[in-house]
């Protein structure tokens, strides 16, 4: 909550500033996109899930519900049709698979003439297959970010492990790779961590990058 702090959250499509309390940008998938792709996840026989301002949206629990609330620790609402629960336009639909992630990368596959110019997806786990608004990603976060304070792009230090991070450590000044990422997400860094992110791999990016550097 200092002043100077920011989050780019939902891969992108929200940029939020701490200290104000403030949403700086928004973006959200439309109303007939979201309702398609829980349709289609329904037909698959795949979970998934979207969010109001603070609470989980979905059609029935399930395991995987009850996996990612303890996780957030965010409390949810049930409706048959998602669509009678939203305030407004989502930022995203999350699709979760615990047990066979093979079928979350066959739909996806599946889906991915449909999804051109309606939505953009990846992978942030292997578990996690996201879906959210047109040209949106963390990369188009960071960028939008560093215009909004005036700062140049190669100024910034990006950090991730999963493919959901790619185009934010390709956006950066420099990126950085988590040395558990996967060989795929690291060949896109400019440095990969000694450490992984369970044993501050980030604090050895932000020693390098940013304090060795001052």
């Amino acid at each position: 909550t200092q002043p100077g702090c920011y989050m780019i959250a939902f891969n992108g499509a929200v940029l939020y500033d701490c200290a104000a309390d403030r949403v700086l940008l928004k973006r959200s998938l439309p109303i007939e996109v979201t309702q398609e792709l829980f349709e289609r996840a329904s037909k698959a026989g795949i979970y998934a899930q979207t969010y109001n301002n603070t609470e989980i949206i979905t059609t029935r629990h399930t395991a995987e519900l009850e996996y990612y609330r303890k996780k957030t620790g965010l409390s949810y609402k049930l409706s048959a049709n998602v669509l009678d629960l939203l305030e407004e336009e989502p930022q995203k639909v999350l699709m979760i698979d615990l047990k066979n992630t093979g079928r979350l990368a066959r739909f996806r596959e599946k889906n991915l003439e449909w999804e051109k110019g309606k939505c953009t997806s990846f992978f942030s786990c292997r578990e996690y297959l996201e879906y959210c608004p047109l040209d949106t990603s963390k990369g188009t976060g960071v960028s939008c970010l560093t215009k909004m304070l005036n700062l140049p792009l190669d100024c910034t230090v990006a950090v991730g492990d999963e493919e959901n991070d790619v185009s934010m450590i390709e956006a950066a000044g420099i990126g950085v790779a988590m040395c558990n990422a996967r060989k795929e997400i690291q060949a896109h860094a400019d440095f990969v961590t000694t450490r992984d992110h369970n044993h501050s791999g980030v604090a050895e990016a932000a020693q390098k990058y940013i304090l060795e550097a001052k």
